[in-house]
């Protein structure tokens, strides 16, 4: 039984082929519509991709749902407190707010110290040191590789530790390589710390940065639980509107607990660029709708090219037809037939358009790791799979419904008036 369906199925093809080089040049013109209409479709999305992930990237890690929430000085008096007070936040804030939103995945506060001296052996530089806790890692993406140690631990926090993570460009002063410093003492305004990790971001302000317990730099600067900035990494927060409710309750509270004026916009103030890049997602949503509309278009171009080359090629074999259903044809051998030309030619001509795309991508994503500039506007022009078996599936159905319309009229034709056209 299934020798005689891979009998019949290979009688099939071999009749599709047949067919398709009767026709060359009508197949060849049919065919390039559809690999054409394939090949526009993935070097868009895979383009459209590319200028997506080069803008977010150039976001980089200040994109990811953060805010950073700064003290200033109130403008109007409130409370008995009088004007140009300048507001000071501590820890007692940072866990109210922790508390309070359930928005708020991870929290730190930061206590600075600006230019203070940092040497080893003979070798001195400058750093902005910052104390924070362990999750600060998180809120602003440090980059600490597996061999270059590890961030700071609670109890190191807890424990008022001399320990530090560096940034890269202090080890690179300091230490012959990266792998030296760790584990070593350094001198930090005269106090010994360890070097415990080496963080490898990139920074687009001061590259020298020495990140420390927050309980440690507090007492090193006398100041109490107090911090100058709140960082923060919200969750569950897609939308423009949400982020903004969420902001105005924050401030809300904040005031409260810092006696500040409703009205005193001064006195705090949030960085914020998770709307700008919301509203960037929003935009490259449109542009994936409109490369999906405009090769939906080319594909069903094709389509009817298809449809057309099978007509044209079912009025041609109107007699044969006939002559097959007069030997005992039933009208679903027929029809698979006339499909299968029309499938297999659609899945021929668009997996190499497909094929032909990808692999056009994967050049132009190799020649931009060697243009830095190229990379900022153009980075990573991946197609997902999904996406290609999605375009795929899209295939099969125009390939059956450009066929099966021809497929119909061809067996609806009586035998002896298809034997009698000329």
């Amino acid at each position: 039984m299934i020798g005689l369906f891979l009998d019949s199925l290979i009688d099939t093809f071999k009749e599709v082929y047949t067919a398709m080089c009767a026709n060359k040049l009508r197949t060849f013109l049919t065919g390039f519509a559809i690999f054409w209409g394939m090949l526009i479709f993935i070097i868009l999305l895979g383009s459209g991709n590319a200028v997506k992930n080069a803008a977010l990237s150039n976001f980089g890690d200040r994109a990811a749902n953060k805010i950073i929430i700064y003290s200033g000085e109130t403008s109007v008096p409130y409370r008995g407190y009088k004007n140009n007070r300048q507001v000071y936040f501590t820890n007692r804030e940072v866990d109210i707010l922790k508390t309070k939103f359930s928005q708020i995945k991870n929290i730190s506060g930061i206590a600075y110290k600006y230019k203070a001296s940092i040497n080893y052996n003979g070798k001195t530089t400058t750093c902005d040191i910052l104390g924070v806790v362990p999750e600060y890692e998180f809120i602003v993406g440090l980059k600490i590789q597996p061999e270059h140690g590890f961030f700071l631990k609670d109890v190191d926090v807890e424990q008022n530790r001399r320990v530090a993570v560096l940034s890269k460009s202090i080890v690179d002063i300091l230490f012959d390589n990266a792998f030296n410093s760790l584990g070593k003492i350094v001198q930090i305004n005269g106090l010994p710390f360890q070097v415990i990790g080496i963080d490898s971001k990139k920074y687009n302000y001061s590259q020298n940065l020495c990140y420390v317990p927050q309980s440690t730099l507090q007492s090193m600067n006398k100041v109490g639980p107090g911090v100058e900035r709140i960082a923060i990494f919200m969750n569950n927060l897609d939308t423009q509107d949400q982020i903004k409710i969420f902001k105005q309750n924050m401030q809300k509270t904040l005031r409260n607990l810092l006696n500040i004026a409703p009205n005193d916009f001064s006195a705090i103030e949030i960085w914020d660029q998770t709307e700008d890049y919301l509203s960037v997602l929003e935009i490259f949503k449109k542009i994936n709708l409109f490369v999906w509309l405009v090769s939906m278009c080319t594909m069903l171009a094709g389509a009817v090219g298809v449809g057309n080359i099978i007509l044209i090629s079912v009025n041609e074999r109107t007699k044969e037809f006939g002559i097959r259903k007069a030997l005992g044809a039933t009208p679903k051998n027929i029809v698979f037939s006339i499909l299968s030309e029309s499938i297999i030619m659609t899945i021929a001509f668009g997996s190499l358009g497909i094929a032909t795309g990808i692999s056009l991508l994967r050049l132009v994503d190799k020649f931009t790791h060697y243009i830095e500039s190229l990379g900022k506007i153009f980075k990573d022009p991946s197609v997902n799979l999904f996406v290609i078996l999605m375009a795929i599936g899209i295939l099969l159905i125009t390939g059956l419904i450009a066929g099966y319309i021809p497929a119909k009229r061809a067996v609806i034709v009586k035998p002896i008036e298809a034997i009698r056209v000329n």
